[in-house]
């Protein structure tokens, strides 16, 4: 364990963002190019996992809304 914060969603998009464009941008060796699209969809996966996280945080609370007093 490193002791920092997680990385917000929008540091890992643009981070993301940055590699697309080198990865698109194809003047990188091969060996470069496969480095940064193993990050990339580390970072991707990343993405995926705080937007499950989002999604079901406001699950609940539309839940909770919908079963709360006066309903």
């Amino acid at each position: 364990m490193t002791g920092q914060p997680p990385e917000t969603f929008e540091a890992l998009y643009k981070r993301l963002e940055d590699v697309a464009l080198r990865l698109e941008d194809g003047n990188l060796p091969l060996d470069e190019a496969v480095t940064l699209y193993e990050e990339g969809m580390r970072i991707a996966q990343q993405c995926s996992v705080l937007l499950t996280t989002v999604e079901q945080r406001i699950e609940t609370l539309r839940d909770a809304y919908e079963d709360g007093p006066g309903q």
